[in-house]
Order: C-alpha cells, then structure tokens, then sequence
C-alpha cells in the first residue's frame, strides 16, 4: 500500500466575505447539491455555515494538491472544478469528472479526510492511498 497525504488551510474571514458579496449562488457554484445542504441548512447558525464551507473548500484543495493538479477558477485550466469533489458530513469523499479521472491515473482508490475549525481558520487533512501495483 502506497499514500499522499495533504492539507490546506482555509482563511474564514475571506469565505465569509465572498459570500456577502456574491450570495450563496457563490456558494452553490462550488458545493455539490449535498454538501450545500448540509452547510447552509436553515437551522445552522451563520457562523457555523461559513466553517462548513470553508472546511469543504479546504478538503477540495487538499485533494488537488495530491493530485498533483490546481482547482479551475484559481488560474490552472487544466485542473479540477470544485464540484468534482464532494466531501459530505459522514466525511466520505467523492470525486466526479476530472478528479476521477486524475484519481484514477495516479491509481488512488481509497481517500480519507479530517477537517478542524478554529478561530479564524478552517483545515483539512486528506490521505489518499493505492495499491503498490499502481502506475505512479
């Protein structure tokens, strides 16, 4: 068994901002349907929504970082979009699209995650691992 791990830290502050300017079609244009639901839930107190976000956000980053590749929108156009992963709250990751493929390629076919909020900041850990056979 092989694995890659990352993490990414996410800037609260800065989720909460975009999401005042631009509202939560923001929002919906980088979550999938299920995590949306999850984060933005009516009886979730606001704060509590923007630590979801940003932790979701975190864990698509931590995920591209292993995968060797950028998220679209964040100046790599050979990336992944952010809805081609999802990270819900039973912490099961799921990868769509251009994440699979890359996933895939790289032989990757379990993934674990561990997000964390303090303070100002949001973090997730992610391990992805595959079997000694695959291409590297």
């Amino acid at each position: 068994m092989s694995s890659q791990i990352a993490c990414d830290l996410v800037w609260i502050p800065r989720v909460q901002r975009a999401l005042d300017r631009y509202g939560h079609r923001w929002v919906q244009r980088l979550l999938s349907c299920e995590e949306y639901a999850y984060c933005c839930a009516e009886n979730v107190p606001k704060r509590r929504q923007i630590e979801r976000i940003a932790a979701r956000l975190a864990v698509k980053e931590a995920i591209a970082k292993v995968l060797g590749v950028g998220v679209c929108g964040l100046g790599y156009q050979d990336g992944i979009r952010w809805q081609d992963v999802s990270f819900n709250h039973q912490r099961e990751i799921t990868l769509l699209a251009k994440a699979r493929a890359f996933a895939d390629r790289k032989g990757f076919s379990r993934w674990q995650a561990s997000v964390a909020h303090d303070g100002d900041y949001a973090m997730a850990t992610v391990l992805a691992e595959r079997d000694h056979q695959a291409a590297l």
